[in-house]
């Protein structure tokens, strides 16, 4: 089949291996593409997005070339455009060229390692947004947006660079403006969850940032867990936060911040985990993380008191029943020294029970450890 042929019809997302070879060979001898037409262009880059969904490993040679045959098909719709007055047609072409060679720059970035390629496939779906804006052609803004999301964070793991995090961040927020069925938000608030767990685990000395970042975070897992429909994301979801509550609240102990700083970022910290815990069924092992973290940011102020003991009594018991016996055993630990000093300055008949609970799975735990290593 000719040529033409062939990126004529390949527009229900699959080509044959012969045509394949057809196209590869193609590629192979041409070095250019700006004696083809501007539809030409357009299909033939089309067609070998396909080959790079389908045979990715078979491009390989060719990925710079393709990226050199998109800036090509850009520069000719450009001249036409401004023959034809900007039309529209052209200017969705054009769209579809920068598009495209997102992919491309992504693929070329996998093969380098060089981060290069990764703005550059920032920059490509940039100008394609402003495009499709332009053209008011929306069927199109939910991915363009979701791609220059996960192109912007592979910019932000590579370099560190807040600027591409904070890019990543309003596209993903932007793509949820045009969903068209919750599948798609949940994708949106996924792309959000990778970004703002890696952003957190990065941040150390900028306590600013880490609010920000970590009421973005509470944001998105919360939101996240309410519209997921299966259990086992929901909790994911919920465990994103609380590992992210628990970062944080490490980090700003080792902070030289005045006390009302500290007490008042721990203030607004525990009050997130208040929230969660509406969310997350009683027992069991993610409600004793959020009761312990709870714990631990009434401790970190110094309050021995005994809403801090519950918190850790009730952490204990549920990790407890989850046979999670090193949970337990600091859960235990922790909730017997704030019951001991409770007891001892008010002798109230209540704390000495407590003191004696905790003790005793502490006990238990220590037993149940001991036993398991002669076992082994």
């Amino acid at each position: 089949m000719h040529l033409e042929n062939i990126i004529k019809q390949c527009n229900n997302g699959h080509i044959s291996e012969e045509n394949k070879k057809v196209l590869l060979g193609y590629i192979d001898t041409h070095e250019s593409v700006l004696d083809e037409s501007l539809f030409f262009i357009k299909r033939l880059t089309k067609a070998a997005a396909i080959i790079l969904n389908e045979d990715a490993k078979c491009l390989e040679p060719y990925l710079e070339k393709i990226f050199v045959y998109h800036g090509e098909g850009v520069q000719k719709a450009e001249e036409l455009g401004v023959k034809a007055n900007s039309s529209s047609r052209i200017k969705t072409l054009k769209s579809h060229l920068l598009g495209h060679n997102n992919q491309f720059c992504m693929a070329l970035y996998r093969q380098t390692d060089d981060v290069f390629w990764a703005k550059e496939a920032c920059w490509q779906k940039e100008q394609a947004i402003k495009m499709i804006i332009e053209i008011a052609d929306l069927s199109h803004l939910f991915f363009s947006w979701m791609e220059l999301g996960a192109s912007s964070l592979v910019v932000y793991d590579h370099t560190g660079d807040l600027n591409y995090a904070e890019k990543s961040y309003s596209a993903y927020q932007k793509s949820m403006k045009y969903v068209e069925k919750s599948s798609q938000k949940i994708s949106s608030l996924r792309g959000l969850s990778g970004l703002v767990n890696l952003v957190l685990n990065d941040l150390d000395d900028d306590y600013h940032l880490l609010q920000q970042w970590g009421k973005r975070s509470f944001d998105i897992h919360l939101n996240l867990a309410d519209i997921s429909g299966m259990k086992y994301e929901k909790d994911n979801a919920f465990l994103d936060a609380i590992d992210n509550l628990n970062h944080q609240l490490k980090t700003i102990s080792k902070n030289n911040l005045s006390s009302k700083k500290l007490y008042n970022l721990i203030d607004k910290l525990y009050l997130q985990g208040k929230e969660i815990i509406k969310f997350v069924d009683d027992g069991g092992s993610l409600f004793g993380d959020v009761q312990k973290f709870m714990g631990d940011a009434l401790k970190l102020k110094g309050d021995v008191c005994e809403t801090t003991g519950l918190h850790y009594l009730t952490a204990m018991n549920c990790y407890n029943d989850d046979d999670d016996l090193e949970n337990a055993a600091e859960c235990a630990l922790l909730s017997t020294k704030i019951w001991q000093k409770l007891y001892f300055c008010e002798r109230k008949k209540i704390f000495g029970e407590k003191w004696y609970e905790a003790q005793l799975v502490y006990t238990e735990c220590e037993q149940k450890d001991s036993s398991r290593a002669v076992g082994m």
